[in-house]
């Protein structure tokens, strides 16, 4: 006998959790910042966890400040204290070179790397415990050179989303 989705009711095959941030994050020097989190105690399958696929989605936005701004921007995953993952997204470079023209100096930006991007990091928790879990998206940007104003701003949308697949 063939089994459809009417017949597989309160989420006997999977349960998907996500949460959205829903403002404008922005990033300080060196400082991790929660973009989203999500807590819940995964189901028991004959007394095992199964599985919990981890995955989120964020864009994120260099703000000039000064002259000669850099930094990076790095993104991780964490459940509770421990790091399950963790990366640098992108660099941000921007170098002011005056020029002197007939009417007087102008400057001039140059912008390079990846001021303006996107990000998936994904991680597979396959820890067999059932106990509780609090998963958080996080980012921080660390800020180089002269520039004063250099801020790191991640837009509102982030997402994180936990996939508890029960088999």
């Amino acid at each position: 006998m063939a089994v459809d989705t009417l017949k597989i009711a309160g989420n006997a095959v999977n349960v998907i959790r996500t949460a959205t941030s829903t403002s404008d994050i922005t990033l300080n020097n060196g400082v991790w910042t929660t973009i989203n989190s999500i807590a819940f105690t995964p189901a028991s399958v004959d007394g095992i966890a199964q599985p919990i696929s981890l995955k989120s989605y964020l864009s994120w936005d260099g703000q000039p400040g000064g002259s000669n701004s850099y930094g990076n921007i790095f993104i991780r995953i964490r459940e509770s204290t421990s790091t399950l993952t963790e990366f640098e997204a992108g660099t941000f470079i921007l170098i002011t070179q005056p020029i002197v023209t007939i009417y007087g100096t102008q400057t001039v930006f140059s912008y390079y790397g990846t001021p303006q991007d996107t990000a998936s990091p994904i991680y597979l928790d396959s820890r067999t415990s059932v106990s509780g879990r609090s998963y958080t998206l996080e980012a921080k940007f660390v800020k180089s050179g002269s520039g004063t104003g250099s801020s790191w701003l991640v837009p509102a949308g982030a997402i994180l989303e936990a996939v508890e697949v029960k088999r």
